[in-house]
């Protein structure tokens, strides 16, 4: 894929995933140091390690609140959507700086494939080269990608129960690791790592959110697109 150019205050869909398509979380706590480094990271300071520590030790459970460093003075990027998948991940980025995303993506990849590897006992690449990228320069576009990424995680359910919209609505917002269930739960008290102006300028708040989900789902499953649309969830290059 060609590399992108990132202009700063404009929208990216970046995704990667494990190299020879290999799972890159095995584990609930994986996919918690993932979480944890999408707010730690996103900064150009150095992080205090025993702050960071000691921070973690009173963070609450994903899917209640997420504890957050105070580190946030200037921050890479602003984190609008993400969903972690057992082989890969999907993140919707607005660029703050020059050469946010890129910084951004860097120092998250590195953090964690050094405490993958340390805690698998393994060296070398985890993940499939260098992450990919997409410009997103329309709202429809926009649109698609927020549903889409918080879409994935129904490419691990079964198949009869891919036309049970109120199943496939149950298991989305059980789902900790993608941001769906904060766009659910946003309000101004929400502890979460998504930019909120963001959130209520697109949506306003948490029901019309939800409503949009359900609508989403619905044509999709009229259109019978929602085996193909799982299809390109699971190998989305």
């Amino acid at each position: 894929m060609k590399r992108i150019f990132f202009e700063t205050d404009e929208i990216y869909h970046v995704y990667n995933r494990g190299t020879d398509k290999r799972d890159i979380f095995l584990e609930k706590s994986d996919y918690a140091k993932f979480l944890d480094y999408l707010v730690d990271f996103n900064n150009l300071k150095p992080i205090d390690k025993e702050k960071l520590k000691e921070e973690r030790r009173k963070s609450l459970k994903r899917g209640q609140a997420l504890e957050c460093l105070d580190i946030e003075d200037d921050p890479l990027v602003d984190v609008l959507g993400f969903c972690l998948m057992p082989n890969h991940f999907h993140l919707l980025l607005r660029q703050r700086m020059d050469g946010g995303i890129a910084k951004f993506i860097q120092r998250v990849a590195t953090g964690y494939v050094m405490v993958f590897n340390t805690k698998q006992k393994r060296s070398g690449c985890l993940f499939q080269g260098r992450f990919k990228a997409t410009h997103i320069n329309t709202q429809e576009y926009l649109d698609y990608l927020i549903f889409y990424i918080h879409f994935n995680p129904l490419s691990l359910i079964r198949n009869s129960w891919l036309n049970d919209k109120k199943l496939l609505i149950d298991f989305l917002a059980e789902y900790q690791w993608s941001s769906h269930i904060d766009y659910l739960s946003m309000d101004e008290t929400s502890n979460s790592p998504i930019e909120k102006s963001f959130f209520y300028d697109n949506f306003k708040n948490n029901k019309v959110y939800m409503k949009k989900s359900k609508e989403w789902l619905e044509i999709i499953q009229e259109k019978n697109k929602m085996k193909e649309f799982i299809a390109k969830a699971i190998d989305y290059e």
